[in-house]
């Protein structure tokens, strides 16, 4: 629905105090009106300098909105009208000079709006008033929403809403018209001393479908009158003297008596041949008009189908359309917020395409949403790449689990007995410990170019041969990490984390990693990994921080939907973030260091693996599979 704007502006009278001025420009080239719209603004300047050099001001300001709002390149509207009169503001004040905008921009039945450096915005609709926008001198707000018949938009300075009340203003705008508003206040604007940098713009906006009964009153008067007139002038021609119009006929004939000739009397006689013939073009004429007629009825049908088609689901288009854009407007101010609206966005533009509409703005509505996903929802939809096949290095290769060390994995297949290392950069792979050695394992870590495994009496060191490094005094389930020369052991039924100091052949006795006094609940741990700090994954989806022996406060933050059923943890101390795989969700979840949400990889095949590696360096995801190991690109980092 389009929208006709009715405007009416008042402006005080320079003064010592300042000056204010309104704006309104309508681009002539259709191309721009669809992307930019028409732009409204009021406008003030005060400052020590006076009135005329406020004025000369002034107009460089407007000058310089237009060039910014109109030569912008950014594709959002709200955006690009934020940015203008931010970047307009911020140019022009100083420590003595305010400069105060407000500003709108109208395309279709959206209307935006922006301002800053004190201006504010309020709307009139069904007889309340709603102020939308209060900016402050230091910062320029915006918002945006779908206009209504009859709405009333105040674009004001802060002097015109600190001299008026709501309710003063409210009984003014009931009187409906912009121009007899503006009459009212200008009264009381005149009254005010000191008051030059006051402004006030208003937009009356009214549906261009209604057609009022005074307008077709007033065509009709103007058509009756027109005909009236030639009628009248007609007679005029036609009262003429019989003698005037004798004389002419004689003049003629005296002129041209030779070329007027006797009349001729012809007589038509009856052919009833001639009839059949009119009967037959009357009754060709009748079937085309008939055949016209049933065309012309079956295009309306048409015609009318394709608008109760289009209506079906135009609004729900326009909802998306605005969310969207909103989304991608706020996401640098409140990421959770726009994560929302697209969320919302993405459903009704599934929604829609899950019905088969056909419309070229759903299609780029559609694309549009796939482009900034990963942006705005942090969300990638992925297909592991295959990387390496474990079967094709060994017959029946089965993996358990795997761990990452400097540039490589080793992943452990505990039932055959085998263990298997696999080069991130090459790809090379092989088989490094097999059957001979392994007599049983059935866990797997690995630091430098060191393998560890843990079998039910202690920790072996791989070597030629097994090398029992850590005798087994726990009880229970425990996990195992080998990192900086060091050997960890988290003890689930201790609750606690054991550690072990490397020495040249071994290891020292175990020592309470835990500072005197720290206590933790480790039971329901599943998965840790160590960056200098110890990351623990709860089952719960919980993440646990350690460092230098405490607890450390951290909360994962903004990751929809919470993680539930994870599975493994990794990070490093070259890695900017941590890795969580969920299976039973199909993702990988990225957080920072912080806590804070950063990614998610999604994918169906996800569900089937067994655990995770990340290699920010290579911008490589491996994760591990039954019988092999796939990778995934990061995005995340670019």
């Amino acid at each position: 629905m389009n929208f006709k704007v009715t405007t009416a502006k008042l402006s005080a009278n320079p003064d010592s105090l300042g000056w204010s001025q309104t704006y309104t420009f309508k681009p002539l080239e259709e191309e721009k009106l669809h992307s930019k719209g028409q732009v409204f603004a009021v406008m003030s300047t005060a400052s020590s300098k006076g009135g005329v050099e406020n004025t000369f001001a002034g107009r460089e300001i407007l000058a310089r909105l237009h060039e910014e709002y109109f030569g912008g390149e950014e594709r959002n509207v709200l955006t690009l009208l934020k940015s203008s009169v931010a970047k307009v503001i911020d140019e022009f004040s100083n420590n003595s000079e305010i400069v105060e905008i407000a500003s709108a921009s109208i395309i279709d039945n959206v209307v935006y709006l922006a301002a800053g450096g004190g201006a504010s915005i309020a709307i009139f609709r069904e007889g309340e008033l709603i102020r939308i926008i209060k900016s402050t001198p230091n910062l320029t707000f915006s918002a945006s929403g779908y206009a209504k018949d009859k709405d009333i938009y105040i674009l004001a300075t802060k002097k015109f809403y600190d001299s008026f009340k709501d309710n003063e203003i409210i009984s003014i705008l009931n009187s409906g018209d912009p121009q007899i508003l503006v009459e009212n206040f200008a009264p009381h604007v005149h009254a005010l001393e000191e008051a030059g940098d006051l402004g006030v713009l208003l937009l009356k906006l009214e549906s261009e479908m209604r057609a009022t009964k005074e307008d077709k009153d007033s065509m009709l008067l103007e058509n009756l009158t027109t005909k009236a007139t030639a009628t009248v002038h007609t007679d005029k021609e036609g009262s003429a003297s019989d003698n005037k119009i004798q004389k002419l006929l004689n003049n003629i004939s005296t002129i041209l008596p030779h070329k007027i000739s006797e009349r001729k009397i012809f007589i038509k006689t009856y052919d009833p041949s001639s009839l059949s013939q009119r009967k037959k073009v009357s009754l060709s004429v009748g079937i085309i008009t008939l055949i016209l007629l049933i065309v012309s009825i079956g295009f309306g049908i048409r015609q009318k189908r394709m608008s109760d088609y289009k209506s079906s689901y135009t609004t729900l288009l326009e909802e998306a359309t605005h969310k969207l854009d909103e989304s991608q407007s706020i996401y640098s101010v409140s990421p959770e917020r726009a994560r929302e609206l697209f969320l919302d966005a993405r459903d009704k533009i599934r929604s829609l395409n899950e019905k088969n509409i056909k419309d070229p703005k759903l299609d780029e509505l559609t694309s549009e949403l796939a482009r900034i996903q990963g942006r705005i929802l942090g969300e990638y939809d992925t297909k592991p790449d295959p990387y390496v096949d474990l079967s094709l290095l060994s017959s029946g290769f089965k993996a358990k689990n795997m761990v990452a060390s400097d540039d490589a994995v080793y992943i452990l297949d505990n039932e055959g007995k085998r263990i298997a290392s696999v080069k991130i950069d090459s790809k090379r792979s092989e088989i490094v410990a097999g059957p001979a050695i392994l007599s049983e394992a059935n866990d797997i870590t690995s630091y430098k170019d060191e393998i560890f495994i843990k079998k039910k009496d202690g920790i072996y060191r791989v070597e030629q041969k097994l090398v029992k490094v850590i005798d087994s005094d726990w009880e229970g389930e425990v996990l195992i990490y080998s990192y900086g020369g060091n050997f960890y052991i988290l003890d689930k039924q201790a609750s606690t984390i054991w550690r072990y100091v490397g020495i040249d052949g071994g290891f020292t006795p175990k020592k309470n990693w835990f500072a005197e006094g720290i206590e933790s609940d480790l039971g329901s741990s599943i998965s840790w990994t160590i960056d200098g700090a110890i990351w623990v994954l709860m089952k719960s989806g919980k993440v646990q921080k350690f460092s230098s022996g405490l607890s450390e406060n951290f909360e994962l933050s903004g990751v929809f939907p919470g993680i539930s059923d994870p599975i493994a943890i990794y990070t490093n101390e070259e890695s900017e973030y941590i890795y969580i795989l969920e299976s039973a969700k199909s993702r990988i979840v990225v957080v920072s260091k912080e806590g804070e949400f950063k990614a998610q990889y999604i994918a169906d095949e996800i569900n089937l693996a067994k655990g995770l590696a990340a290699f920010e360096k290579e911008k490589k995801l491996i994760l591990l599979f039954e019988d092999r190991l796939a990778s995934v690109e990061i995005k995340h980092l670019d």
